[in-house]
């Protein structure tokens, strides 16, 4: 390498004198280094290693010798082509400078350490990595490939750091809770894990100041046994207390089970004193879970055909073999497979719903394929009588499978939908329940039975939502209870309603300091149920 470099050197010593000044004035030194056989070149350097390092020339022992200079730390290497330019490219890959540089240009920008370790914590809560992710070698060299100045951290630096997000978090919804000009709202629930271990959650609900919907999970947290309603409203106590929202709760929606009914009074009496109305419309009971026992009460009708179902899909999910033995039957009919067969849930109706409408789209494949398997036919072979009754009351359910749905919805409120949505509910029951049909009468009598025990607990409340839906109003109101209890039950139920309308206005506007609002304390007669429509208007506008 060296015979064949060129004589011109970016930088020799001949230089340095006439950059000094010093040419005319020659020393016995540098006469005799001027003696000295100057290196020689006879091709060029091709290596790119010389793209890092200058050449120059040195002198040593009286002996003029090349040397390589890093262009990033000026580190100095032997430069004579017999031993090669191994040991440069080695100096680049410890070289700060060079790797700081380098690793500048790639990302365009200097990388800040502490922005990195907040985005890989995010990272991690978002998606639901284990805080071990980040020491996997294969994510390090990730990280190094993109920017190599990258710090590696290790399970315990991300977990402290996803434990500094979640306060910051909090602390900000703190502050949110603690502004905000309404009430809150709270759900909770109790979820068993498939370790039977037992899950505390409590969701805080509530509108902000430019009327948007919000939800925040506060609560998510292991619950020993026994859980009771003494040690669950212990709990929920303890997550009010912790957020500081104690003040500012108007109601607690749960399920119907008897402990959580045990929990919300010892709420009232304990921890939640300060309730509008004295917790009057504190306790809500979950409409998904009573339309759930509604349309579970109406499958008994049809529960061992259900059961049937139920356990023929799961004989053909369970292996390989049957799957595709019931695949190759869709050849010999004009039905195209474009989606699985769909195993309910039995403590979520809604996921029956959608396994005996899967298995109808798919009946004629189903009855073949157990009909040819004698050993099975018993067990688990639908008779045509079984799927036509399955059929009528798969139509009936169809309208509560889409009352079920829009009650689930997160991203709008739901408490305006739900007194219209059991109206039409009702007209339905109790017009299956006049069917010639005895199979759908014998099912909507089913039905309207646990219909009639929870309908009269969510009047009131649920009333007052539809009644600031300008959709619908106090009108609706009269109209849908007179329809459901006749003209003179419904229109006593519409005046309790409006009367309980009135004081629950008069209990917002004296903790508002607003004025109180026009109306007459005595009992209106039958003719004077009038309903002003300027008053009702003054009582959603200030409400509010």
């Amino acid at each position: 390498m060296i015979e064949g470099h060129s004589t011109t050197t970016p930088h020799n010593i001949q230089d340095e004198e006439v950059e000094h000044g010093n040419k005319d004035v020659p020393t016995a030194e540098t006469e005799n280094i001027d003696a000295l056989p100057k290196v020689g070149s006879k091709r060029q350097r091709t290596s790119k290693a010389w793209q890092h390092f200058n050449l120059e020339e040195e002198v040593k022992d009286n002996k003029r010798l090349p040397v390589g200079i890093c262009k990033y730390c000026n580190a100095k290497f032997d430069g004579r082509g017999t031993t090669g330019t191994s040991n440069l490219l080695r100096h680049l890959d410890k070289c700060r400078e060079y790797k700081k540089l380098n690793s500048s240009a790639a990302s365009g920008k200097e990388i800040d350490q502490t922005v990195f370790r907040q985005l890989v914590a995010e990272a991690v809560i978002r998606h639901g990595y284990s805080f071990c992710w980040v020491e996997h070698e294969a994510t390090r060299k990730l990280f190094k490939y993109l920017n190599d100045r990258v710090e590696p951290i290790s399970r315990n630096t991300v977990k402290k750091d996803c434990l500094e997000v979640h306060l910051a978090v909090k602390g900000k919804i703190m502050h949110v809770l603690k502004e905000i000009p309404g009430r809150i709202c709270l759900t909770s629930d109790m979820w068993t894990a498939c370790t039977s271990q037992g899950y505390l959650c409590v969701t805080a609900h509530y509108i902000d100041e430019n009327w948007k919907l919000h939800c925040k999970l506060l609560c998510f947290r292991h619950c020993a046994p026994p859980h009771g309603g003494y040690e669950l409203s212990v709990e929920i106590g303890n997550v009010l207390l912790e957020w500081g929202i104690g003040r500012k709760i108007f109601s607690l929606t749960v399920d119907n089970a008897s402990n959580m009914g045990k929990a919300v009074s010892n709420l009232k009496g304990g921890v939640l004193k300060e309730l509008l109305c004295k917790g009057k419309y504190f306790h809500v009971r979950c409409s998904a879970h009573i339309l759930n026992l509604i349309v579970k009460k109406g499958l008994g009708v049809i529960d061992g055909s259900i059961s049937k179902l139920r356990e023929g899909i799961k004989y053909i999910n369970g292996s390989e073999a049957r799957k595709q033995r019931f695949l190759d039957l869709f050849r010999n009919y004009e039905v195209s497979y474009s989606s699985a067969l769909w195993m309910d849930v039995e403590t979520r109706w809604n996921s029956t719903y959608m396994m005996i409408e899967r298995a109808l789209k798919y009946r004629e494949v189903l009855h073949r394929y157990f009909a040819d398997m004698d050993g099975l036919s018993v067990k688990y072979h639908l008779t045509q009588e079984e799927w036509v009754k399955i059929e009528k009351i798969f139509d009936l359910l169809e309208p509560f499978y889409e009352i079920t749905n829009l009650f689930s919805g997160s991203d709008y409120p739901t408490a305006n939908l739900y007194f219209p949505q059991v109206f039409l509910i009702y007209c339905r029951l109790r017009k299956a329940m006049a069917s010639d049909d005895i199979d759908i009468s014998l099912t909507a009598e089913q039905m309207m039975e646990k219909f009639d025990k929870y309908w009269h607990d969510y009047v009131l409340v649920l009333a007052f939502a539809v009644i600031f839906d300008p959709r619908y109003k106090l009108k609706f109101v009269e109209f849908a209870l007179c329809g459901t209890h006749g003209k003179d039950e419904g229109g006593r139920m519409a005046k309790e309603v409006y009367a309980e309308l009135l004081n629950l206005y008069k209990e917002y506007a004296t903790l508002g300091g607003v004025s109180d609002f026009p109306c007459t304390e005595r009992v209106r007669s039958e003719t004077e149920f009038q309903y002003d429509r300027i008053e009702v208007c003054k009582l959603i506008c200030l409400s509010y």
